[in-house]
C-alpha cells in the first residue's frame, strides 16, 4: 500500500472519530440536562411534601429528611426548590451503601443565630466525614450512613441551643 494511501486512510479515520466524539459529547451534555430536568421536576414536589410535614422547634421552621438511594447531586436541587416555596432551616441526607452526603440549607431570617457550616461540621463525624460551608448554605458528607440518626439528633439539639442563646 503506497503512504498516500495510509495518509488519506489516517486523515479520514481521525475525521470520522473526531465525528463521533463531538456525537458523545452532544449526547451527554443532553443527558444532564435531561437529568437535571427530572431532577428539579421530582424536588418540586418533594418540596411540598416536605414543608407539610416540617416542624417548628423554637420558632424556627424546621425540617430534617433523609433520601434513600439518592445521588448527593440531588440535594442542592431540592434545597433550592425549598427556598423559593419556604423560610426555615432544612437538614437534608442522601444514603446510600457505605455512604451519606449531607446539606443544611438556612433561611437567611435565622442565619444569625443558626449557621449551616457550624451545623455540618458538628454532625458530619457522627456519619464518618467532615464539611464546612457558609452560614445559609453548607455540604458535607461521611461514610457511616448508620449514624445518621444520632446526627440528625445532634443538629436538632444544636439549633435548639442556638435560638435559644
Amino acid at each position: 500500500m503506497p503512504a498516500d494511501s495510509l495518509w488519506f486512510y489516517w486523515e479520514t479515520r481521525e475525521e470520522e472519530l473526531s465525528a463521533a466524539n463531538t456525537l458523545a459529547v452532544a449526547y451527554e451534555k443532553e443527558q444532564a440536562k435531561r437529568a437535571e430536568a427530572d431532577f428539579q421536576r421530582r424536588a418540586a414536589t418533594e418540596a411540598a411534601e416536605l414543608i407539610a410535614a416540617a416542624r417548628v422547634v423554637d420558632d424556627a421552621p424546621f425540617l430534617l429528611h433523609e433520601l434513600k438511594d439518592a445521588p448527593a447531586a440531588y440535594l442542592p436541587v431540592l434545597a433550592d426548590a425549598l427556598k423559593t416555596r419556604w423560610q426555615g432551616i432544612a437538614l437534608l441526607a442522601a444514603t446510600g451503601p457505605g455512604k451519606v452526603a449531607l446539606l443544611c440549607a438556612v433561611a437567611p431570617a435565622f442565619a444569625k443565630k443558626v449557621q449551616a457550616g457550624k451545623i455540618i461540621q458538628g454532625i458530619a463525624p457522627l456519619v464518618g466525614g467532615k464539611g464546612g460551608g457558609r452560614p445559609e448554605l453548607a455540604q458535607g458528607g461521611g461514610t457511616q450512613p448508620e449514624g445518621l440518626a444520632a446526627a440528625f439528633a445532634k443538629a436538632e439539639e444544636m439549633i435548639r441551643a442556638a435560638m435559644g442563646a
